[in-house]
């Protein structure tokens, strides 16, 4: 039996909620050169340790509101938000892939009448540029992101209204997350959590039930 067989046997899971930057593609780091780029241009600096500790996992107002230290008007970060997102699509497209094993693990799942869904505090322009390049929309019933709540990760908002959304209760669902933030959440929300190693360490992952490299290693 492989791990991912003996988690749902164990756990007796009946979806999975799929986190997407970090866990479905590989792309922190070129949303962290997104940043450091955008915010340059007006003034401010960043760093990667900075934005590992703070950022990853959160809303992209929730970002802007902790660098600038302040409360920002909806249509401010929007805007902001906009101008970040062109650059990062701009220097990822040419990299964008799953991360190892994911349309494996997601067939995997689906064989077993898994529910699957996806909860992101990304925004629909980035959601829609990640189905534009790699063909998983199929898979998923439900696409929970930043515009569907109104509290990001940390928070279990997300996890809650998807576990909702599929009609599955809290405790049935497993949670696949790269972030600190995206584990608490999972977390709060009752459901057990397997963090990939895409964006932060092992130990910085460790309050993860799981921790692996990528999807590949569940199917040994």
């Amino acid at each position: 039996m492989n791990k991912i067989s003996e988690i749902i046997h164990q756990c007796h899971i009946k979806a999975a909620i799929f986190d997407l930057d970090g866990t479905i593609i590989d792309n922190n780091d070129y949303h962290l050169e997104s940043w450091l780029i955008s915010l340059k241009n007006k003034g401010v600096s960043m760093t990667k340790s900075f934005f590992k500790e703070h950022l990853s996992g959160k809303t992209n107002k929730d970002t802007l509101e902790i660098v600038f230290n302040r409360k920002m008007p909806a249509d401010e970060a929007i805007a902001l938000t906009l101008e970040k997102e062109e650059i990062y699509q701009k220097i990822h497209q040419p990299h964008i892939k799953e991360v190892s094993g994911l349309t494996s693990i997601l067939n995997f799942l689906r064989e077993r009448q898994i529910k699957l869904a996806i909860a992101t505090s990304g925004i629909l322009t980035n959601i829609n540029f990640m189905f534009d390049h790699l063909p998983i929309r199929q898979y998923f019933e439900e696409v929970v992101y930043s515009a569907d709540i109104q509290r990001g990760k940390p928070d279990p908002e997300i996890y809650l209204l998807t576990a909702q959304k599929l009609n599955v209760a809290s405790q049935y669902c497993l949670v696949f997350e790269a972030s600190i933030a995206g584990i608490t959440s999972g977390q709060a929300a009752g459901m057990k959590v397997v963090a990939l190693t895409t964006t932060n360490t092992k130990e910085e992952l460790s309050e993860a039930d799981y921790i692996v490299k990528d999807f590949a290693r569940l199917l040994y």
